[in-house]
């Protein structure tokens, strides 16, 4: 049994002095059977722990019904770092921001208009002391103090850049304590004088999180808590990447002095993120900032959706590969604890190339029965956590009537995110939240039916977080509001079957699923290449593996190997703009993230 001791100058557990070197790992961007590759990689480098998030959003993905199966399984993961000897710095939450859609939070959250997060709402605070009881009966046993590997355990994240609710610090962390957890709580934030008064706990260890600046941050923790050894939360070895922006890369060489003289400076450091991951499904989030703009001047704050990967240019890739700055850095930190120089040898990683032929399809507008969830009628447009349905897309239609019809424009407001217009069932055009874009006109006749299929892109992750997907306001033709919605909720989730039928022809601008068969090297990584597709998302063998967007830089999906055999896989394909000609879909056996971006997409 074991206690994590706090000092100004020095941690220790088990009476000796203990070298906090640490990294996130998220097991759940890591589908199980990559954990163990990546944790020897940790070894390798030399970590003494892994800092892990928990998305609540992922473990709790309807009220009171969780899930710790498959890559959600933490106290399988927790059996692992404990059997590598590598100790755990728990974040349960219940926001972790980690560019992550609603920020980790659930969806459902927001099904109440009256909602309020992350302060003492009652009804948030049910929900999170709900959420923290299911999760502790996971986690507890794992604590220390009971002979597991978990030797601190995080209050909230970044709570220094959100809010002033003092009270709800403080009830998270009498919370923890009252479950027992006897280990020391943390917190972490900017360094900045603001951060640490709105978002630190009298009493608790409080982290700082920054990019490079060591000895700025440290000076300022030092400063603010004298008593407490200075300790990076989040040390931003990389970054997650936007759809407009290129792909962001950190020079090797300075990520490793700056890792290292967090210790010549007499702290300690988590690497951020140490190993890469995937954000499967749609679970990648949204922030609200600077837009990607040729033009000079240009800074208008957008919505930007984020990239299915994870990679984040972290010390292993998202594949599981350990990258020039992961060998840089553990040079460094072998010369200062004293190692002996190692060879810099990158792990065998064997990779396949695919080719697979499409030859079923499914339109959606004409299978609505099977994909919807379910359908609604309603006077005005609706978000679509009002129809409890949380990721994925909605379709609202009008039947035209009156004085609403001839030559006019379509205008949505509060749109969130993507729509795609269809009159009467072809298409005519596409509008993209706060994005600039050509007027979408139309002849509208008596009895015209118009269709919107609006695409949620991910919720923003940090800052402004009440971000309900969907049409939050109006539709309009003209100056005229459009009345009387039938609206189909399409999580997505396939609880039908879908009826393929053979193809007959690529239709395009229509939203279609196309599906193929093939064979693979069971085991074995590959990538889905997004050359020659438009926008949609992949499921192989019944497993999202996350969206796509031509518009780069990703360019390529990765496809864990564990998800294929030998024969028999299956490849579906959502694309809502249109297939390539010949029907075929390629995979490499290199990810490939930092395309040039193409902003004539954007849209």
């Amino acid at each position: 049994m074991s206690c994590l001791k706090v000092f100004r100058d020095h941690l220790e557990l088990d009476g000796k002095r203990f070298e906090l070197i640490c990294g996130d790992f998220h097991y759940f961007r890591t589908l199980p059977g990559g954990w163990r590759r990546r944790l020897e990689l940790a070894v390798d480098f030399g970590l003494t722990a892994i800092q892990t998030y928990m998305p609540w959003n992922q473990h709790e993905p309807e009220p009171g019904h969780f899930d710790f199966t498959g890559r959600l399984d933490l106290d399988a993961f927790l059996n692992l770092c404990q059997e590598y000897g590598l100790k755990v710095m728990l974040r349960p939450g219940p926001y972790i921001c980690s560019e992550m859609d609603f920020g980790g939070l659930p969806w459902w959250l927001l099904s109440d208009p009256r909602a309020a997060v992350r302060c003492m709402d009652d009804r948030y605070i049910a929900a999170v002391d709900r959420y923290l009881d299911a999760v502790g009966r996971v986690f507890l046993p794992h604590l220390s103090t009971r002979g597991g590997c978990i030797i601190a355990v995080c209050v909230e994240n970044e709570y220094g850049s959100y809010g002033n609710d003092a009270a709800y610090l403080a009830h998270l962390r009498d919370k923890y304590r009252s479950m027992g957890v006897d280990v020391p709580l943390y917190t972490t934030d900017g360094y900045g004088a603001a951060y640490s008064k709105y978002g630190s706990i009298p009493g608790i260890w409080a982290g700082v999180n920054y990019r490079i600046e060591t000895e700025i941050a440290f000076a300022a923790s030092r400063e603010a808590r004298p008593d407490q050894i200075p300790f990076a939360g989040e040390y931003w070895n990389g970054r997650a990447a936007h759809y407009d922006e290129t792909f962001f890369h950190r020079a090797p060489e300075e990520i490793a002095r700056g890792f290292v003289r967090a210790y010549e400076l007499g702290g300690c450091l988590n690497s951020y993120m140490f190993c890469g991951g995937t954000n499967f499904g749609f679970t990648s989030g949204a922030n609200y900032g600077k837009t990607f703009s040729p033009r000079p001047g240009d800074d208008r704050q957008i919505y930007r959706p984020l990239v299915t990967s994870y990679d984040v240019d972290a010390m292993v890739s998202e594949d599981g590969i350990p990258s020039e700055k992961y060998f840089l850095t553990r040079d460094l930190l072998d010369t200062f604890f004293g190692r002996a120089p190692r060879p810099h040898v990158r792990p065998a990683h064997p990779t396949q190339e695919l080719s697979v032929r499409l030859t079923e399809a499914c339109d959606l507008l004409d299978n609505l029965d099977t994909v919807s969830a379910g359908v609604f009628e309603s006077p005005v447009p609706r978000p679509m956590e009002y129809f409890g349905q949380g990721y994925g897309f909605i379709l609202y239609t009008a039947t035209l009537h009156g004085r609403c019809v001839g030559q006019e424009t379509v205008n949505i407001r509060g749109l969130a995110d993507r729509a795609l217009i269809y009159r009467n069932g072809e298409y005519i055009g596409k509008y993209f939240r706060d994005r600039e874009s050509a007027p979408i006109t139309s002849e509208f006749g008596e009895g015209d039916r118009l269709s919107i299929l609006v695409e949620n892109f991910g919720r923003i992750s940090f800052g402004e977080l009440y971000d309900r997907k969907g049409i939050n306001e109006a539709v309009l033709l003209g100056c005229r509001r459009i009345f009387g919605w039938e609206i189909r909720t399409l999580p997505m989730d396939f609880r039908k079957p879908l009826r393929y039928t053979p193809v007959s022809g690529i239709r395009q601008n229509r939203p279609t699923f196309y599906r193929g068969m093939f064979d693979a090297q069971a085991g074995v990584d590959t990538c889905f290449e997004v050359n020659g597709w438009g926008k949609g998302f992949v499921r192989v063998n019944g497993f999202n593996i996350g969206r796509y967007w031509c518009t780069g830089p990703q360019m390529s999906l990765y496809v864990p190997g564990e998800l294929l055999k030998e024969k028999d896989n299956t490849l579906e394909v959502f694309e809502l703009h249109g297939a390539p000609e010949c029907l075929t879909a390629q995979f490499g056996g290199i990810l490939r993230l930092t395309a040039p971006i193409a902003p004539e997409h954007a849209i």
